[in-house]
């Protein structure tokens, strides 16, 4: 088979034109539906003069193409059950309450439920009522699929074959004028579209069945020819024997009728067995009392009689099926029968020609084992002397490693030692070979070795252990020990390691008197901190008192013998002011940046975009910088003080701002990126002055300034503020610059939860 037949044979395919199915079904329920109401004959009939689907019966298509579509979908179990039975319930309850409606001329409103408007225009609900056939349609419908689970897939496929040809004679009443047939007062045609929509569903469910349960693609073909097959006979052949009755049979008369449906019945059930006969011999009833009025222009039952002739054949034509499922399946067995013989005669011919085969292989077996004998017996002569060599060869190198190795045996006696464990036992191996380690070491069985090694001689598992031994005069000594299982026992490896041991003891020992030393160096260090402190706060009071009076007597001077000096000797006071102001703002920053160092951090979750544009509108309301171009990126939220991020990025804006102040359209860029998952990098870009990339290792400096005050104000501390606030963070500052052509300001901050930062840190 090729791989399109394959796939046009495959489950999946055939899933897929169940469900397109599904879908048609589904959208022309909803087409016939908004042409009732927008009052649209097109959507509703098809065709001029076709009879138009009713509203109750598009509401029914819906359900029930929803309920067949959720059977096939591959949902939870109790989910899809509950979906797929409640869609097919309501189904049923449509078509069950329209049929009672038709049989007893009862009125239960389920006509005007969906559509009462168009009910009160037509003035009646009989105009909207569902068709007799489409009512029972739609019951065999419902049937198999709410029943699915609990009835044979033999009877759901023959209930959806009894849909078929009761929806193709309705098809075929277009084919020609309908108007014409002369129907019973009481009798609704089916509309043109339902009887389109019941064949497509009804095909869509046994494309369905016919793939339910297939386990295996290449057998895909073979059962889908024959879930088909016997229920298309049955179809034909009463679709031919129907049409042979009306004609040219219809000259035989009423009484006669039955007559000619037995052959085709006794056909379909001998092809196919019962559920083909069954479907059959219903199809045949459906018929004789639905379709044959509409030919023949009378009733078919017109008293008890013809219900009894109808009865007779309903019971002998499922006799027939049924004895004709009998022969079909004592058929079946015997083929399977004489198949299997088949099979075991084949099977035993070819087992006597095996065992034949099978003698003269073992007689020449067995001299090929008589010289492979020999052959071995001389390999293994040969490989014996070979193996005393190996071990003789092995045995010395153990007892020339530098190790101690010693095997114990499952009775805990010595069966080896070499030179070195005689060493490490300080005691001959001669006295330990053949006696018990036990008896050896008395008390040995209160010590963890002894547990280890028991342990590996009950579980056969391998240990790694330094073990610091005592022997019996009193000494001690430290050894690695490998103990692991053997075919004989225990093996047990040994290295001393006294020396090292003592050596890590004198390690220790000097780390903890560098422990000591460190802490009384943090001791003086702090306090050194503490004298500093005071000494800053004195210089910062001793200094600002001159500077006050400084400034003060400067303003005087101004303010009272301004006019009574010349234009140089007010240049040089006001030189006096800045330099005082210049002072002031240089000692205040010094504070700040020594208390920077102190300060403690308090995290919190910091919103950088109300942070950056609170700091530009600072800037922009204490100076005139009405001019500049911002381009601020959509910034994230990380945990940091808060309240130094803001002394950051003040710094870092005012130095973007002043030093791109002589530019004619100044820009500054403040953005981030990342390029990991474990930290984020802001940036702050200008176009002004820049600055020669070879003084960058300058610019974090304390009073470190690559531009002259005259030129540029300032003091030179805020670039030193930004790079500790950001090594407090745990960050890293840098920048990138042109001369001419602007610089960029970066510093990166580790992303970090709330949770994993203390409360406060002093750096």
């Amino acid at each position: 088979m090729t791989s399109q037949n394959r796939f046009l044979y495959s489950i999946d395919f055939f899933r897929l034109l169940s469900k397109s199915a599904c879908l048609l079904i589904v959208m022309i329920g909803i087409l016939v539906l908004i042409g009732w109401i927008f009052d649209i004959p097109v959507l509703t009939s098809f065709y001029p003069g076709f009879v138009g689907m009713k509203p109750s019966t598009a509401i029914s298509f819906i359900f029930a193409g929803l309920s067949l579509w959720f059977l096939i979908n591959n949902e939870s179990q109790k989910l899809k059950i509950y979906k797929w039975q409640t869609s097919a319930a309501v189904v049923i309850a449509i078509s069950g309450f329209t049929l009672l409606q038709n049989i007893f001329d009862l009125k239960f409103g389920i006509d005007s439920l969906f559509i009462k408007e168009q009910v009160s225009r037509l003035g009646t609900s009989n105009s909207i009522r569902m068709a007799q056939a489409t009512s029972v349609n739609f019951l065999f419908v419902g049937f198999a699929l709410l029943f699915y689970s609990k009835i044979t897939l033999s009877t759901t496929r023959a209930i959806i074959w009894l849909t078929i040809p009761i929806s193709i004679f309705a098809f075929l009443n277009y084919l020609y004028d309908s108007h014409s047939l002369l129907y019973p007062e009481t009798f609704s045609p089916m509309a043109f579209l339902s009887s389109v929509s019941f064949i497509i569903i009804a095909l869509g469910f046994l494309i369905f069945l016919s793939i339910d349960k297939q386990d295996e693609v290449h057998k895909s073909e073979e059962r889908f020819r024959y879930s088909w097959q016997p229920y298309a006979v049955a179809i034909i052949v009463i679709s031919l024997a129907a049409a042979l009755r009306l004609w040219p049979l219809q000259s035989l008369g009423l009484r006669t009728v039955w007559v000619t449906f037995y052959p085709p019945v006794m056909l379909a059930a001998i092809y196919g067995g019962l559920a083909p006969g069954l479907l059959a011999t219903f199809l045949s009833c459906f018929i004789v009392l639905f379709l044959w009025p509409v030919f023949v222009d009378q009733p078919f039952i017109k008293d008890f009689g013809d219900w009894l002739s109808m009865s007779v054949f309903l019971v002998t034509c499922s006799m027939i099926s049924s004895v004709a499922e009998a022969t079909y399946r004592a058929r079946e067995k015997v083929k399977r029968t004489n198949q299997q013989l088949a099979a075991v005669n084949l099977e035993f011919e070819k087992e006597i020609e095996i065992r034949q085969a099978a003698e003269k292989k073992i007689m020449t077996l067995n001299r090929e084992l008589e010289q492979r004998v020999l052959d071995r017996t001389e390999e293994l002569r040969k490989a014996n002397k070979v193996l005393r060599k190996s071990e003789e060869r092995f045995r010395s190198t153990l007892d020339t490693m530098l190790e101690g190795c010693q095997i114990l045996g499952f009775d805990w006696c010595y069966i080896y030692l070499n030179d070195s464990a005689d060493r490490h036992n300080r005691r001959p191996k001669e006295e330990l070979l053949g006696k018990k380690y036990t008896d050896m070491w008395p008390g040995i069985e209160s010590t963890e070795v002894y547990r280890v090694i028991k342990n590996c001689m009950d579980n056969r598992v391998t240990h790694h252990m330094e073990n610091e031994f005592e022997f019996p005069d009193g000494s001690k000594g430290w050894f690695e020990l490998s103990i692991q299982p053997i075919p004989e026992g225990v093996f047990i490896l040994s290295y001393d390691i006294s020396e090292r041991k003592k050596s890590e003891h004198e390690l220790l020992k000097l780390n903890a008197e560098l422990e000591h030393r460190v802490a009384e160096r943090t001791t003086e260090l702090e306090v050194v901190n503490k004298e500093l402190e005071a000494f800053t706060y004195s210089v910062s009071h001793d200094l600002r008192a001159p500077l006050r009076h400084i400034s003060g007597f400067v303003q005087l001077l101004t303010e009272n013998k301004s006019q009574a000096m010349d234009a140089k000797s007010n240049r040089y006071l006001s030189i006096i002011s800045d330099s005082a102001k210049q002072m002031g703002k240089l000692i205040d920053d010094l504070l700040n940046f020594s208390r920077m160092g102190r300060a403690s951090l308090r995290y919190g979750l910091v919103d950088f975009n109300y942070l950056v544009n609170q700091v530009i509108a600072e800037i922009e309301s204490g100076n005139n910088h009405n001019n500049i171009e911002w381009e601020i990126m959509q910034l994230p939220s990380l945990h940091a003080d808060y309240s130094l991020m803001k002394i950051v990025f003040v710094n870092l804006l005012d130095n973007a701002v002043k030093y791109s102040g002589k530019v004619d359209s100044p820009k500054i860029q403040i953005g981030f990126n990342k390029p990991d998952e474990t930290k984020i990098v802001f940036y702050v870009k200008d176009n002004g002055a820049g600055f020669d990339m070879k003084y960058a290792h300058k610019l974090f400096g304390v009073f470190q300034r690559l531009h002259s005050t005259e030129e540029y104000e300032g003091t030179g501390i805020g670039l030193a503020t930004v790079r500790r606030i950001v090594h407090k963070h745990n960050g890293e500052t840098w920048a990138e610059g042109e001369v001419g052509k602007g610089a960029s300001f970066y510093l990166s901050l580790p992303v970090t939860d709330l949770s994993d930062q203390p409360n406060s840190t002093n750096i």
